[in-house]
């Protein structure tokens, strides 16, 4: 039998409301992690796989299950054209 050892990190982030109503979120300790969303929530549900991304760790947002990587970068690249090339309405 093989012992695994677990270990956790804990990392803190800051949001701020910008002048056009997003929300700005940053992982403190990690200044490159950051991104911004229209609500807080997604603010903070983007910063999770921003964070994830950088530590090339995928993790749901509870943070217990593994994603395959590929998921990870799609679902990110996919949020990416979205915001760089807007519907119209």
């Amino acid at each position: 039998m093989t012992n695994t050892q677990l270990t956790t990190t804990r990392y803190h982030a800051t949001f701020e409301l910008d002048e056009f109503g997003n929300w700005i979120a940053q992982v403190t300790e990690i200044p490159q992690v950051h991104t911004f969303g229209r609500t807080l929530g997604k603010a903070r549900e983007y910063l999770v796989d921003a964070l994830a991304l950088w530590l090339s760790v995928p993790l749901t947002r509870q943070g217990l299950h593994r994603l395959p990587t590929s998921d990870v970068a799609r679902r990110s690249s996919e949020r990416r054209v979205r915001s760089e090339f807007p519907q119209e309405q």
